[in-house]
C-alpha cells in the first residue's frame, strides 16, 4: 500500500507545475503520461535523458528539479532543430545566390527525422516568428470594439507568405490596431475591396461560421469585355482545379457547384481592339469582343476560388487585364474587379452590418477609359437572398 500511496503523489502535479512537450506543446499533469508521450511525439529529443523515460525513479518526488533541467535541456535541444529547419527550408542559397526552397520531405530526409515529426516542427517554428508590422495607411470603412473593416488596395496580398515578411495588408492593419489582426477570408491580390477582421478573439469563431455557412453576402463590380445578351443572369456551373496551371482553375460540369448572380449596371461602345494583348491562357485576341465594355455587379452565392472571374469568362464576357481568363490592356494594369459590398451579422448583437468599399483610382480611370459611369452605392441592385 505504502508504494502505491507514493507513486500517486507524483501521479498528478499542480497546475502550476505542468509539463509542456517542447515539441507540440501539449500539456500534462500526470508525469507517467507525459513521459509516454514524449517517447511517441519526438524520441531523438530523448537520447541520454533516462530520467524523462521514467527509468530509475526508485524517489520519484526527489527528482522534481531534475525532470524540469532534463525539460530544459530537450527544449534547447527542439530550438536548435527547429532553426537548423528553418535554415534547410528559406534561408539557403545557391551559388548564384538564388534562394533554395526546400519541401517537409528534402528536410526531413537531411535531418534524419519522420516527415510527421518535421511538418509539426516548421509550423511551430514558423508560429514562433514575431509577425512583421508595416505602418502604411489603410483605409478603414468599419470598425467597432470587435471587427474592423478595410479598403484593400491593388496589388497587395491580404496575407503574408511568410511571418517575417511584410508588405501585405494583415501587417498593415498590424500597424494600425498595434496588434496582429484576425482575418476572417482573403481577396486575390489584384482584386480590390473590402476584407473584413476580427479585433477580439472571441467572435473569431462566430464569424467564421457565418463564412463558412455562406451566410455573408457580397458584391463585386467587374469591368467586363462585350455586352451581355441579357441584364441579369446567372451562372451556374462547376470549379475545379486547371490540368496544367496549378494558379488556374476551370469550369466543369462535375466540379464543385458555384452559383453567381450578375446584374449589368451600364455598357458602352469603345473599340479597343488594337490594344489587346494575350494572357496566361487565351492567346488568340480575337476570341472576345473587345469593341464594347459592360460594368456588372456580381454576387457570389458560393465561395470557390476565381468563381467571379472564371464564371464571367465562362459568359464569353471576361474581365478586362484579367491575367488568367482574359485578355490585357494597357490602361488596365490589373484585373479590374473590387469587392464593393458585404453584408454580415454583428457577431454580438446579430444586427446587419451594410458595408460598403470606394472605387480605388485605377478603377476609376479605366472606367473613364471606356466611358463608363459608376456612381456608389445607388447603382448597385438589392442584395440576393442567399
Amino acid at each position: 500500500m505504502g508504494k502505491k500511496r507514493k507513486f500517486a503523489s507524483i501521479d498528478r502535479v499542480a497546475e502550476a507545475d505542468a509539463f509542456y512537450c517542447p515539441a507540440c506543446t501539449q500539456k500534462s499533469l500526470r508525469w507517467p503520461v507525459f513521459s509516454k508521450h514524449l517517447q511517441r511525439c519526438c524520441p531523438d529529443l530523448l537520447s541520454g535523458k533516462a530520467i524523462l523515460l521514467n527509468e530509475s525513479l526508485e524517489e520519484p518526488l526527489q527528482h522534481a528539479s531534475d525532470i524540469k533541467q532534463a525539460l530544459n535541456s530537450v527544449t534547447e535541444e527542439e530550438e536548435a532543430l527547429r532553426q537548423q529547419l528553418l535554415t534547410l527550408t528559406f534561408r539557403e542559397k545557391d551559388e548564384a545566390g538564388v534562394p533554395i526552397r526546400r519541401d517537409v520531405s528534402a528536410c526531413a530526409g537531411m535531418m534524419k527525422l519522420p516527415h510527421a515529426r518535421v511538418e509539426l516542427m516548421l509550423h511551430r517554428a514558423l508560429r514562433a516568428i514575431p509577425l512583421a508590422i508595416d505602418h502604411d495607411p489603410i483605409v478603414v470603412v468599419y470598425e467597432d470594439e470587435d471587427l474592423l473593416a478595410v479598403s484593400k488596395p491593388p496589388f497587395i496580398s491580404t496575407a503574408p507568405r511568410h511571418r517575417w515578411e511584410g508588405g501585405s495588408l494583415v501587417n498593415r492593419v498590424y500597424g494600425y490596431l498595434g496588434r496582429p489582426p484576425h482575418p476572417l477570408h482573403r481577396l486575390d491580390m489584384n482584386t480590390s475591396g473590402i476584407v473584413l477582421f476580427a479585433k477580439a478573439a472571441d467572435v473569431v469563431a462566430a464569424m467564421h461560421l457565418q463564412f463558412r455557412q455562406q451566410q455573408v453576402q457580397k458584391q463585386y463590380l467587374a469591368l467586363c469585355m462585350g455586352t451581355p445578351s441579357q441584364t441579369d443572369f446567372t451562372v451556374d456551373v462547376g470549379i475545379t482545379d486547371h490540368p496544367s496551371l496549378k494558379v488556374a482553375r476551370m469550369a466543369a460540369e462535375d466540379g464543385l457547384p458555384s452559383r453567381t448572380i450578375c446584374t449589368v449596371l451600364a455598357s458602352s461602345q469603345v473599340d479597343c481592339s488594337a490594344e489587346a494583348s494575350p494572357s496566361a491562357l487565351i492567346e488568340d485576341t480575337s476570341l472576345y469582343d473587345t469593341r464594347s465594355w459592360s460594368l456588372l455587379c456580381c454576387a457570389p452565392l458560393t465561395g470557390r476560388t476565381h468563381q467571379i472571374r472564371l464564371h464571367v469568362a465562362h459568359m464569353g464576357h471576361p474581365i478586362a487585364s484579367d491575367n488568367l481568363y482574359g485578355l490585357q490592356f494597357p490602361w488596365a494594369p490589373r484585373q479590374l474587379l473590387h469587392a464593393v459590398r458585404m453584408r454580415v451579422a454583428h457577431p454580438r448583437t446579430g444586427e446587419p452590418l451594410d458595408l460598403h468599399a470606394p472605387l480605388p483610382s485605377d478603377f476609376q480611370d479605366a472606367l473613364e477609359h471606356v466611358q463608363l459611369q459608376c456612381k456608389l452605392p445607388e447603382c448597385l441592385p438589392a442584395m440576393p437572398e442567399k
